[in-house]
This record gives C-alpha cells, sequence and structure tokens, in this order.
C-alpha cells in the first residue's frame, strides 16, 4: 500500500481485509484497461491494482493453476474506493465470514478443487490460461522501493 501511495488503507497493524474467492467468480469487464499488476519480490504473490489511481485491488498467486484471489475491501466507513468495478460473487448460501489460520487453508483448498474439477479455474481475468501469462505486464519491486512498501 505504502509503495501505491495509499498506506491509508492499511490498519493498525500493517494488513487489510481480504475476501478469497475463486478467479471465475470476479468480473473485470468495466475499466480493465487500467489493470495492472506488481509484486514485492521475483517470487511473490501478484498484487493487482487500478493503475489511473494506484487503488489496491486483488491479490493472486504468480500462477493461473491455482484457483485463488483475495479481493481488497473497501476501508472501514468507505462504502466503495477506487474508479475501477469488480464484481465479486460470494458462495451461494454463505455469509461472509472470518477463519482461523486451519478454516482458512481449508476453505481456500475446497475452493480450488471444486473449480479445478468443474473447469472454472479457467475462468480467470488475470491470466493468458493458454499461456499461463499474466493478462497485463508485471512490475517487480527494486531493493529500494522494497523497502519503501515495507515502511512503518
Amino acid at each position: 500500500m505504502h509503495h501505491l501511495g495509499h498506506p491509508d488503507i492499511l490498519d493498525t497493524q500493517g494488513g487489510t481485509e481480504i475476501f478469497q474467492t475463486t478467479p471465475d467468480n470476479l468480473d473485470l469487464s468495466e475499466a480493465s484497461e487500467h489493470l495492472a499488476c506488481l509484486r514485492l519480490t521475483p517470487k511473490g504473490v501478484h498484487r493487482w491494482y487500478a493503475a489511473c489511481c494506484n487503488t489496491p485491488m486483488f491479490n493472486s498467486f504468480g500462477t493461473s493453476k491455482f484457483a485463488f484471489a483475495g479481493c481488497m475491501t473497501a476501508p472501514a466507513g468507505e462504502a466503495d474506493f477506487g474508479p475501477m468495478v469488480a464484481e465479486v460473487q460470494a458462495p451461494k448460501g454463505s455469509d461472509i465470514r472470518t477463519y482461523g489460520d486451519l478454516k482458512l487453508m481449508r476453505a481456500f483448498v475446497g475452493r480450488h478443487i471444486r473449480a479445478k474439477l468443474s473447469g472454472r479455474w479457467r475462468q480467470n481475468p488475470f491470466f493468458d490460461i493458454a499461456k499461463n501469462t499474466p493478462i497485463k505486464p508485471v512490475y517487480v519491486l527494486n531493493d529500494a522501493e522494497r523497502g519503501k512498501a515495507y515502511a512503518p
């Protein structure tokens, strides 16, 4: 968040709330031309953001083979933030809920397996599935930028 100029999105511990889902639940058809990607390290997660305003939006793994999308939630008191619109569908019949680490991993693995078995993992707005490459160039922060990104 520091690198993108949005340290105000972070909570007092330096984190943010993330809603986990599978990429097929995202619709990035509006304003997708503004989508950009960076990594803090060469092997880190992909951090997708709206380049027009540097608003952080999603996290994904560095490969399309894992059906995972971590969606930023709006800061407390804000209905939305940034001009890009992404529609996220929660799993049918479920409420958004908070998990401990073990339940979080089980939920991720369950969603991933269901997406793989159904073929939904191929519906990924972040990757060219045939090539397993991101749809946008991925910028990797250099050492100086990475140091600033972890600023307190």
